[in-house]
């Protein structure tokens, strides 16, 4: 059957008045990246790798925009990476223990460099569009699947850059911890749909990174977003079904037309994704919306 996802204005009204909308039966949870996606970590996170690597290897003298501009496909990945890939590189000849030992002396100084970091803020739009939701769907759960420890994410969470009401509203945080594999690997994402009992294939997952699609394609989520806050690069998936450029008026449907079967529609002030059979095309063709549905 044919899979299609729709970009077009949300002055558009979206129901015919012969459709009906339905009960959501077939989302259970919206599973959220937390940096870059919910919280405005960038700077503090390449500050972070910047000063921890610098504290390796002195001669590096790297500037925390440089992270991302010298070292992109690392962005959104396990610490690890970060200290084979940029530190790694001037410490030739190390053994497979004193490797390991470099490895966890960058994760001590990258801690050390965060914790001496001012908490970062909450995006200004998360809140008020999950509270939006959460009053039109009580059902509806709210998760983050993050590659940070859950324990350096719960604190990120509650820090004072963050307002009050957003953790409650979230059912779980988990983290990438101990044995469970870094994303694009799917682990942390079945850990969190696991903990807060719903089936994954009933979930979307919403992220920043091509890492965070490739997780949510790799665990069969139903729908993966991308948030694409910098306006010039909108139109890069990174490799998921659809692209968002804020949570702005964000809603979430399920409309049942007996030709079509179910199907969910995500909407917000700027975009209206829709989501049929796991697939997607794009187009800019409004009518295209009530002749495939």
């Amino acid at each position: 059957m044919r899979v299609a996802f729709f970009f077009i204005s949300s002055r558009i009204k979206l129901l015919a008045p012969n459709n009906k909308l339905c009960a959501m039966d077939c989302l259970s949870a919206v599973i959220l990246d937390m940096d870059g996606t919910i919280l405005d970590t960038t700077v503090e996170l390449c500050s972070a790798v910047a000063g921890a690597a610098n504290r390796m290897v002195p001669s590096l003298a790297l500037q925390h925009f440089q992270v991302l501009s010298d070292y992109p496909g690392l962005y959104g990945g396990p610490l690890d990476e970060f200290h084979d890939t940029i530190v790694l590189p001037h410490k030739p000849g190390l053994t497979k223990d004193e490797k390991k030992d470099s490895t966890a002396k960058f994760i001590k100084f990258f801690l050390e460099e965060v914790q001496n970091s001012p908490p970062s803020p909450c995006f200004d739009d998360v809140l008020s569009a999950l509270e939006e939701l959460k009053k039109k769907y009580p059902s509806l759960l709210f998760a983050v699947a993050t590659t940070k420890p859950t324990k350096t994410a719960e604190s990120d969470l509650t820090s004072s850059a963050v307002p009050n009401a957003l953790r409650p509203l979230l059912s779980h945080v988990q983290g990438t911890d101990a044995g469970i594999a870094p994303k694009p690997a799917p682990d942390v994402l079945f850990r969190c749909a696991s903990v807060i009992g719903v089936d994954i294939k009933k979930t979307i997952y919403v992220g920043d990174t091509s890492r965070d699609a490739g997780a949510g394609r790799a665990a069969g989520c139903m729908m993966t977003v991308t948030v694409q806050r910098d306006a010039d690069k909108l139109g890069d998936m990174l490799g998921a079904d659809a692209v968002i450029s804020d949570f702005k008026g964000i809603e979430v449907r399920k409309w049942r037309n007996q030709d079509s079967g179910n199907v969910v529609v995500m909407v917000t002030t700027t975009t209206i994704l829709f989501w049929y059979n796991n697939k997607s095309i794009n187009t800019n063709l409004a009518s295209n919306l009530e002749s495939l549905c």
